[in-house]
């Protein structure tokens, strides 16, 4: 059974920069500081991702609980009986762990999951003037390689007999 082919386009940049949503009352600490960080993000957009990113920033404080809780108690305690036994919210740990890594790669935030999303965080365009001065080099790049090619096309013009003004071949020792 083969896969769907990958989608052989990038997203864009936003050429404007855009305001962070104000967070959602009840964050907390590390909450907070992820909303901050996934809303930088250019491919990150209020309209698709807003309960997303809220659902992650909420997996982060409850993280960021449960390990606090394990830091104060220790890793073992008492059990029922008086037995030694891992503390239960490792567990817990564990599962919001994996949801939290889930809708890390939903959202693209892991490099893995950012190239099979076909966006990259390494050179966002964040105003107009960097979008200009991107289009003002390619078109500086794409006049030098003209100029090159008439440099080598004239070479080959002399080297073929063709004459550059008529475009017709010089016949030598012809009447």
């Amino acid at each position: 059974m083969s896969r769907r082919p990958k989608p052989h386009y990038k997203l864009p940049a936003p050429l404007v920069e855009r305001r962070t949503p104000p967070a959602p009352t009840g964050l907390g600490r590390d909450g907070k500081k992820t909303w901050a960080y996934v809303w930088k993000l250019h491919w990150i957009v209020p309209e698709r991702h807003l309960h997303t990113v809220r659902r992650y920033c909420e997996l982060q404080d409850l993280i960021a609980s449960a390990v606090a809780q394990v830091e104060a108690d220790g890793f073992m305690i008492d059990g029922s009986k008086g037995q030694r036994r891992c503390h239960p919210a490792l567990t817990e740990i564990r599962q919001l762990a994996t949801e939290a890594r889930r809708t890390e790669v939903e959202l693209a935030l892991t490099p893995g999951s950012e190239s099979k999303a076909g966006v990259s965080a390494a050179q966002p365009r964040s105003s107009l003037d960097d979008e200009v001065s991107r289009r003002r080099r390619l078109v500086g790049d794409a006049e030098e390689s003209h100029s090159s090619m008439a440099t080598l096309l004239g070479a080959f013009d002399q080297v073929a007999g063709i004459d550059n003004v008529a475009g017709l071949a010089v016949v030598e020792g012809g009447s």
